[in-house]
């Protein structure tokens, strides 16, 4: 009994013994296989027999946002990954638990809503005990190969990409060795004819399909790439081949470089341009013509063109004396420049410009030799006696001293007996007087200028109205601040009645996004007779707009005075711009000339909203015309034949509708826009026969439609209705 318990403590004191032995070992491997675990970047990870996770490594946890190991064990790739993927990732290991093979480098797509899409090689082993040789699990690894295979995509998309350009490209595309022998071509490349694949190219040079002397120049040219690192871009090139036709190519070379930088070949891109080059002589040939022609046409021309540069001179000197008033605000400095404009027609005399005051005209301004004490005095006197309160043509005295019975006040005066008096107009009233005193001979210099006299006086006017208005907004803003006045100008020059134009109920809106706006509405009638109905939209808001309006209105203002054709009052109007405004600046319109019995008018638009007619029917159509916006083209002729007009018969019950993108660009706490479509519904629908009715209906449908949001531009708009005579 003592003998068999001594072997038993021998045999447990040999195990301790052994486990004394091997501890370190264990621990040592322990060790080992925790810095693997953990510091790997590939996820590892570990299951049960059921495929749920003992253990995973923390690049595993990183990928999947989790911090603590606990919350992983025990779970399934359910928890983690969509039902299909976790089923697939199942039925993988369920495999290996039953088989006891591994799955090697399995390519697998994970897509995880909310994640970027990634692809992984997976590897899955059966973890096996090794005392009863059971599998007990699985363990797997798997690697993030997204990169690779995106590069691998990359790759083939470019391959596809050469080969279509290769099999498809019209343009001759080849590449080179050193020694300039083809290693690919392209379908369209010239030798082609001779072989019956790009394939069949590879290995011979341009000696084996073109004549020596073409194949020599491109060898040459490749050569002197290699050597120099230097392409040739855009060289013309003539190619001859036996049995083809002669071709003209535009050809551009250039060096193949390694991943080192080293040249190991060329490559190089030849279009065919013979077409163009046979257009090009052909353009030769007409140009010698043409030269012949234009000689034979030059002295016409010289004797035209005597005529031309008075008229243009004539029309510079307006241009550029409107210009210099348009930039005097001030009534003084204006009156200095008008004086001096229409000295240098009328020539040598004395003059004053008076403008309307309370009673009669004050004098603001004088030219010529009077002193100062008398100026007022005379000028004065002159208007009392020599022009009507209300006159509106020019007066003519050719030797006013008749008229005069004492002359001791206008001694200083007796060498200029030729008298002018100009009234200048704006808006239907006289806002100043132009008087001048001037030497014999003066009056048929002014019958020869007469067209311009008047063209001049006329803007002059404008320009003295805007330079009254000025005052006034400068006042005004004393008391009231500066963008009120300025609103309040505005609305002065904006019609707020309605004009007697036979057959034609017309009412305006126009309402500024801000205190002021660029929008400009106007009809008038000219001094033919015709009415002339204008909406317009200049670049910009607020002031800057407001100001560029009111050069825009007075434009129109005064080209429009003898005008009948609305594409001829926008080109006329153009001019003006493209001389007055920068050329950063423009301004789209739309223009009506109405006939004075009111039976037809003249329609064109400057890149507008164009014309909506609504006949008595109630269908609505939009009347189509071309036309670009003012102040971009400088080139008469080019903005000329781009504007169309269209004449319009005025049928009693049609309705026309005018307006701005303002409107159609009003939105809606969405920021929705109204849009074209919804108006054009609105107007088939019962929207009246009045203007003051359609008004009221547009107005609620763009508030309804706004609900109180803000307009961001100008909203302005006409409604012209038809009516029996």
């Amino acid at each position: 009994m003592c003998a068999k318990a001594s072997n038993s403590l021998e045999k447990t004191r040999a195990e301790m013994s052994k486990i004394k032995i091997e501890y370190p070992s264990i621990q040592l491997k322990a060790l080992y296989f925790d810095l693997f675990l953990q510091n790997i970047p590939d996820d590892l990870y570990f299951k049960d027999l059921q495929s749920r996770f003992t253990m995973v490594n923390q690049a595993w946890m990183k990928r999947h946002n989790v911090t603590n190991l606990s919350s992983v064990i025990g779970k399934t790739d359910f928890d983690f990954f969509p039902a299909s993927l976790a089923e697939e990732f199942y039925q993988d290991e369920q495999q290996i638990i039953s088989s006891g093979k591994p799955l090697i480098g399995k390519v697998e797509k994970i897509e995880i809503e909310g994640s970027a899409t990634c692809w992984v090689t997976v590897s899955k082993f059966p973890v096996i005990d090794q005392q009863s040789k059971a599998i007990i699990g699985t363990f797997g690894i798997s690697h993030d190969i997204s990169a690779l295979t995106e590069s691998e995509a990359a790759l083939v998309h470019e391959r596809d990409m050469l080969h279509i350009l290769l099999n498809y490209s019209k343009d001759a595309i080849y590449f080179k060795d050193l020694n300039s022998r083809y290693t690919r071509i392209s379908r369209a490349h010239p030798a082609m004819q001779f072989v019956k694949s790009p394939e069949d190219a590879i290995g011979k040079t341009d000696f084996d399909f073109f004549p020596p002397e073409h194949a020599q120049a491109a060898f040459a040219d490749e050569k002197r790439i290699i050597e120099t690192g230097e392409p040739v871009l855009g060289k013309l090139e003539r190619e001859t081949a036996e049995g083809m036709p002669e071709k003209w190519v535009f050809t551009s070379k250039l060096p193949i470089r390694d991943e080192q930088g080293k040249i190991v070949g060329t490559f190089g891109i030849s279009r065919d341009i013979t077409e163009i080059k046979m257009y090009e002589n052909e353009l030769q040939k007409a140009k010698c013509e043409l030269e012949k022609r234009v000689h034979l046409r030059t002295l016409d021309l010289q004797k035209a063109n005597a005529n031309l540069k008075k008229r243009i001179s004539q029309l510079d000197f307006i241009t550029a004396a409107s210009f210099q008033m348009a930039q005097c605000n001030n009534i003084k400095t204006l009156a200095k420049v008008i004086l001096k404009s229409f000295y240098s027609i009328i020539g040598d005399s004395v003059a004053s410009l008076c403008i309307s005051g309370n009673k009669w005209f004050e004098c603001v301004g004088t030219s010529g030799l009077l002193t100062p004490e008398i100026q007022q005095t005379v000028f004065k006197e002159a208007t009392q006696i020599f022009s009507p309160h209300n006159c509106t043509t020019p007066v003519i005295i050719k030797n006013w001293i008749e008229n005069v019975s004492d002359l001791n006040l206008w001694s200083q005066l007796g060498h200029f007996p030729y008298y002018i008096g100009i009234p200048l107009l704006a808006d239907n009233r006289t806002v100043g007087y132009l008087q001048f005193f001037a030497k014999k001979g003066a009056h048929r210099r002014f019958e020869e200028e007469k067209n311009v006299v008047l063209t001049l006086a006329s803007q002059s006017a404008v320009s003295l109205s805007n330079a009254i208005f000025q005052k006034e907004l400068n006042e005004k803003a004393q008391l009231k601040g500066e963008l009120q006045a300025a609103r309040n100008i505005q609305q002065q020059l904006t019609p707020n009645h309605k004009p007697p134009i036979p057959g034609v109920n017309l009412k305006g809106l126009y309402s500024p996004a801000y205190e002021i706006g660029g929008d400009y509405l106007d009809y008038f009638q000219n001094d033919l007779g015709y009415w002339i109905v204008v909406i317009a939209d200049v670049c910009g808001k607020g002031v800057p707009a407001a100001m560029l309006m009111t050069l825009l209105r007075s434009s129109f203002r005064n080209e429009g005075r003898n005008e009948t054709s609305a594409k001829n009052l926008l080109c006329a109007v153009n001019d003006t711009m493209r001389v007055n405004f920068d050329e950063r600046l423009f301004a789209t319109a739309i223009c009506l000339i109405i006939s004075p019995d009111g039976k037809c008018m003249s329609y064109a638009q400057a890149g507008h909203p164009r014309l909506i007619r609504i006949d008595g029917k109630g269908k609505v159509q939009t009347i189509e015309t071309n036309g670009i916006a003012l102040g971009i083209l400088s080139d008469q002729n080019a903005f000329s034949e781009i504007l169309s007009e269209v004449s319009i018969p005025l049928v009693e019950n049609d309705r026309f509708f005018l307006y701005t993108d303002g409107l159609t660009e009003a939105f809606n706490p969405n920021k929705d826009p109204y849009g074209t479509a919804r108006l054009l519904n609105l107007l088939e629908g019962d929207i009246g026969n009045t203007p003051e009715k359609i008004s009221r209906k547009i107005l609620q449908d763009i508030k309804a439609f706004t609900q109180g949001a803000a307009y961001h531009d100008d909203l302005t708009f006409i409604v012209m209705c038809i009516e029996g005579r």
